[in-house]
């Protein structure tokens, strides 16, 4: 089941980046992601030319279309009810609550992560759930920067670098962990760490 990412820039790469990193699943079944996208910037071109071992570790399909209602129209509803969590990755605020609340009309019951740049305001809204059930499950804002900055413990400089080799190393296959997948795949099957 996929991971949708709309807009795909440098946000939407992390994301996915930051997901390859973390997801092993027991079964050893590839991460899927469905990049959602204008294409204006051609980013998936981009993704694979510069992470060439990229599509032996995770599955990723391109749809390519304008986010506005009138195409968001025709997006597959297959699509849409397959997907376990839909990412909205714009670069405004204003861009990103539209293609949420689009998804909000069509979406089925998976959670709608939002980027949104202030934790206040329009933000403090899209916190629908309260842990009552809801269809979708809820929206969420993440990637506030005054969040960030509040909770920021180490130099800028460090967390590039770490992100750097991060980004390397899943790029290259390699996992984060020193353990191989398989290793870790058994250890979580028999629930020792």
């Amino acid at each position: 089941m996929p991971i949708a990412l709309y807009e795909f820039g440098r946000l939407a790469e992390h994301v996915l980046l930051e997901a390859l990193g973390n997801c092993h699943f027991a079964n050893q079944s590839e991460v899927h992601f469905t990049i959602i996208d204008s294409g204006e910037n051609r980013a998936q071109a981009r993704l694979m030319q510069e992470s060439s071992n990229l599509t032996s570790i995770c599955k990723i399909d391109y749809v390519e279309m304008a986010l506005n209602a009138q195409e968001f129209s025709t997006l597959s509803e297959s699509l849409l009810q397959s997907v376990t969590e839909h990412v909205v990755c714009s670069s405004t605020d204003e861009r990103s609550l539209e293609v949420a609340l689009l998804l909000r009309k069509r979406a089925a019951n998976a959670p709608i992560l939002v980027r949104r740049q202030q934790s206040s305001g329009l933000a403090q809204l899209l916190e629908s759930n309260r842990g009552l059930p809801e269809i979708p499950d809820g929206l969420y804002p993440f990637g506030m920067l005054d969040e960030r900055s509040a909770t920021r413990t180490s130099s800028p400089t460090d967390s590039t670098s770490v992100r750097r080799r991060s980004t390397v190393n899943i790029c290259a296959g390699t996992p984060r962990s020193s353990m191989p997948n398989a290793e870790l795949t058994r250890r979580t099957a028999r629930g020792k760490n």
